[in-house]
């Protein structure tokens, strides 16, 4: 638009400028003017008869002066003309350039339209060959920061998943290592307690089988009245019922320390029955359902006679 508008002004110059130049070279660019009427300077020819004409020189003056006057007419006519003519000529030649310099300023004006098309045209091109270009770029730029988010998502997966295995592993050895310590601090407990229960075990089975020599044997008597034999076959029977009835025998806390006598009689095939007990009725009743609950023996040795009826001391401990 500037540059049309630029155009215009300078061609509008240019006409000014032409018509200025026009005007000093003495270029009349007015509506022509008539031509005046000669006819009024011209001599009105009267016919004459020349045998009334003066026949002196006056005649012949007059004739010339009439010539001249007509001759003088026609060239007037002839130069006005002539003007006219080359007054039309120039003003001919004068539009012949205007419309020279206004096709020339329209081809000028079509040219550079033209150009504006075509630049305008290439900017555009230019302008979304830019866009096309930068949403690729960006596209690109998403896709690999896409792939890297990614890459460092899966990294960090990775990392947490090795650390958490770590832990995993670190946390399973510790508590293997605090199994294994407690399990030989029980192992030690347990044989420590083992050892316990087996010297006080030790020790009831050494007190019942010296309660049962003193319950087998008559009193005053000794091994040297009898078979050394039985009497170590009715120690460890009456050791072995017992053991079985300790082991079924349900304590309360309040009955230990409370001594209490249990007599039971014992068939060849191993069966109680007769079962007696004196002492503190509670620990009785608890030692009874004992030996109820047992119901059967293993049978006594065939060659024990003292293993038909066994009477033993019995106390309760925890």
């Amino acid at each position: 638009m500037r540059s049309n508008l630029a155009l215009s002004i300078i061609i509008s110059i240019l006409v000014h400028a032409l018509i200025v130049v026009l005007l000093v070279v003495n270029i009349d660019f007015s509506k022509p003017e008539k031509p005046k009427d000669i006819s009024q300077n011209l001599i009105k020819a009267k016919v004459i008869d020349p045998t009334k004409l003066p026949s002196n020189g006056r005649r012949g003056a007059q004739l010339k002066k009439a010539d001249k006057q007509k001759e003088q007419a026609l060239i007037a006519q002839k130069k006005a003309k002539k003007q006219e003519e080359l007054k039309r000529e120039r003003e001919a030649k004068i539009k012949e350039r205007l419309a020279q310099e206004k096709k020339r300023v329209e081809e000028k004006k079509a040219v550079q339209k033209r150009i504006a098309l075509e630049k305008k045209k290439k900017a555009e091109l230019e302008k979304k060959r830019l866009e096309e270009e930068k949403k690729k770029k960006v596209e690109l730029e998403k896709k690999r920061l896409e792939a890297e988010k990614k890459k460092k998502a899966e990294l960090e997966k990775k990392r947490l998943e090795e650390e958490k295995r770590k832990k995993a592993q670190e946390e399973k050895k510790r508590l293997e290592e605090e199994k294994k310590k407690k399990a030989l601090e029980e192992a030690k407990k347990k044989k420590a307690l083992e050892e316990q229960k087996k010297r006080a075990l030790e020790k009831e089975l050494a007190d019942a089988e010296n309660d049962i020599i003193d319950e087998l044997l008559p009193e005053g008597k000794g091994p040297a009245n009898g078979s050394n034999q039985a009497v170590e076959e009715a120690m460890r029977y009456g050791a072995l019922v017992k053991a079985n009835i300790e082991e079924n025998w349900r304590i309360d806390p309040q009955m230990v320390g409370k001594k209490v006598t249990v007599s039971i009689e014992i068939k060849p095939n191993g069966t109680i029955f007769n079962e007696e007990c004196s002492g503190n009725n509670q620990v009785c009743e608890s030692a009874l359902r004992a030996v109820e609950f047992i119901g059967t023996l293993p049978p006594p040795p065939p060659t024990c006679t003292d293993c038909k009826k066994i009477i033993l001391t019995m106390t309760p401990h925890l």
